[in-house]
C-alpha cells in the first residue's frame, strides 16, 4: 500500500525515535556493523578497546533516544577522523546544522577525547521561510534548549558552544581555526554559506564533511569551480564521493593555496 508522504511525515514525527532508529537499523545494518567493527580494530586510533566500545553505545543509545538522520557508518566516519587527526592540525570542531542534537552529542564524545573544543551554528528555527520544495519552512528544527538538553544527557556539554542564527549572519563573526566540520544545512545557498566561510578557517590538513552529497543543488555547489576560486578563495579542492554518496569528504591539503596568492605567485 503507498501511503501519501504528508501522513508518512506526520507518523514519524508521532512515533518514538526508537521506531524509525530500529528500521534504519535494518536498512542499513550491514554497512553500520562494518563500520562499528573497522572503528573497534582502527590502529590509528589511540584509544582502548573498553574505551571504543563506551563509543559505541552511547552512539547507540543516542539513536535510540532521538531521531538521528545519519547512520551509524556515517558519524563513525566522522568520528574516526576526528580521533585520528595530528595535534599539528590546530583548530575547532565545528557543525552547522544540528537538527535535534544527536550529532552534536555524539561528536562532542569525540571532541572531548581529541581535546578539542566543538562550535555549534543552527538557526534553531528550522529551514528559512524562502526555501524551495521538497523543502518546507521551519523542516529540521530542533530549538537551542533541546539540543542543549540532549547534549547534557547524551554528550559532552563542557566541550560544545552555540551560536544562534542564519548562517549568513553568524558565520561571517567567525574567525577560529577550525581541524575538522560537519555540515548539514540542506539548502545549496546554506552550503555556498558554510564554505565561503568555514573553509578559509579550515586548518592544512582539517576536514569538512558534508551530509548533503545527494542533494542535487548542493552537488552542483561542490561541483563549480568558479564559486571556489571567486567566493571561497581556493581552487576547487578533490571532494571524495561527489556525486555517488551522500557523506562528502574535504581535505584542505597542506599545498592548497588562496587564489589571491595564486595571482600574485603568477605575476612573480
Amino acid at each position: 500500500m503507498n501511503f501519501n508522504p504528508t501522513i508518512k511525515s506526520r507518523v514519524r514525527e508521532v512515533l518514538p525515535a526508537r521506531v524509525p532508529y530500529l528500521h534504519r537499523v535494518l536498512h542499513h545494518a550491514p554497512g553500520d556493523l562494518r563500520a562499528a567493527l573497522s572503528f573497534f580494530s582502527d590502529p590509528s586510533l589511540l584509544l582502548s578497546r573498553r574505551e571504543r566500545l563506551a563509543l559505541l553505545r552511547s552512539f547507540v543509545r543516542i539513536s535510540l533516544q532521538m531521531h538521528s538522520p545519519h547512520t551509524e557508518a556515517e558519524i563513525l566516519t566522522i568520528v574516526s577522523h576526528i580521533l585520528s587527526l595530528p595535534d599539528c592540525v590546530n583548530g575547532c570542531i565545528v557543525e552547522a546544522g544540528a537538527f535535534k542534537g544527536s550529532s552534536t552529542a555524539k561528536l562532542s564524545h569525540a571532541a572531548a577525547r581529541a581535546g578539542r573544543d566543538m562550535v555549534v551554528f543552527d538557526s534553531f528555527e528550522g529551514l528559512p521561510d524562502d526555501v524551495q520544495p521538497p523543502f518546507k519552512p521551519g523542516n529540521y528544527c530542533g530549538t537551542l534548549d533541546e539540543v542543549r538538553a540532549h547534549v547534557r544527557a547524551y554528550g559532552r556539554p563542557e566541550r560544545c558552544s552555540y551560536i544562534k542564527g542564519w548562517f549568513e549572519e553568524t558565520l561571517p563573526n567567525f574567525d577560529q581555526p577550525i581541524a575538522a566540520a560537519f555540515v548539514d544545512v540542506d539548502l545549496a545557498t546554506s552550503v555556498r554559506t558554510c564554505l565561503r566561510f568555514l573553509y578559509p578557517l579550515l586548518s592544512p590538513g582539517g576536514t569538512i564533511f558534508s551530509h548533503d552529497g545527494h542533494i542535487g543543488p548542493v552537488v552542483e555547489v561542490f561541483r563549480d569551480t568558479v564559486f571556489w576560486e571567486n567566493e571561497v578563495g581556493f581552487p576547487r579542492p578533490d571532494i571524495e564521493g561527489l556525486g555517488h554518496r551522500k557523506l562528502l569528504k574535504v581535505v584542505k591539503e597542506s599545498t592548497d593555496i588562496a587564489a589571491e596568492d595564486l595571482v600574485k605567485e603568477g605575476a612573480g
